[in-house]
């Protein structure tokens, strides 16, 4: 069945994801610190590559509107000091489909 970044099954899915991703990674990194095995970091910014986006068949436009939507989501979500989130993009025609995701995003 095809699902666009609209479709609410879509929708609940990926904000699952992304909520026990949080999770899931904040716990193994407090855990980490905690026994001395990473330091402690205070990261400003982080790169999101479109890797892939556009090839095997699932369309470059819907995949760069999914990125743009997760990052303005989860910056809205978390109030933490962060300084820039990078849609990197391959080509121009990327760059304009994340643009174009950026000003659809919730």
């Amino acid at each position: 069945a095809d699902a666009s970044t609209s479709d609410a099954r879509l929708e609940r899915v990926w904000s699952k994801f992304l909520e026990d991703f949080d999770d899931a990674v904040a716990a193994q990194i407090e855990i980490q610190q905690a026994e001395g095995l990473i330091p402690a970091f205070d990261a400003r910014s982080i790169a999101v590559p479109a890797i892939s986006a556009g090839i095997y068949g699932y369309p470059r436009a819907a995949a760069t509107a999914v990125i743009a939507d997760a990052a303005v989501r989860w910056c809205d979500a978390h109030p933490v000091p962060i300084e820039a989130i990078r849609l990197v993009a391959f080509d121009a025609a990327t760059a304009g489909d994340f643009e174009a995701g950026l000003a659809a995003a919730t």
